[in-house]
C-alpha cells in the first residue's frame, strides 16, 4: 500500500479552498486546508506536508511573508504559489 501525499492548501477565499479540497481529494491526495497564514504557520510547526499550495494575497500575513518565514525553518517542502494578479511586484 502506497502512502498518499499530504498537501496543505492556504487561501482566504473559501470557495477556492473548497474547490481545491474536492479536486485534490478526488485525485487521491490527503488535504488539509486553512484560511490564513498564521494558521498555516501553526500547522507546519506540528505536521509535515509533501507540498503547500499557497495564495499570495491574504490579509494580515500575505503568502510572500509566510513563505519567507517558512523557508527559514523548512527549505525542502515544495510550495506552489497561487495568484489572481497578472503581475507580481514585491
Amino acid at each position: 500500500m502506497s502512502k498518499k501525499s499530504h498537501l496543505l492548501c492556504v487561501d482566504d477565499d473559501l470557495k477556492i479552498i473548497e474547490l481545491l479540497d474536492i479536486y485534490l481529494k478526488g485525485k487521491d491526495f490527503n488535504v488539509t486546508t486553512c484560511s490564513c497564514a498564521s494558521e498555516a504557520s501553526d500547522l507546519t510547526d506540528f505536521f509535515l506536508y509533501d507540498m503547500i499550495i499557497l495564495d499570495i494575497m491574504m490579509p494580515q500575513i500575505d503568502g510572500i511573508e509566510f513563505l519567507e518565514s517558512f523557508r527559514k525553518k523548512n527549505v525542502r517542502t515544495p510550495i506552489l504559489m497561487l495568484s489572481a494578479l497578472g503581475n507580481i511586484e514585491k
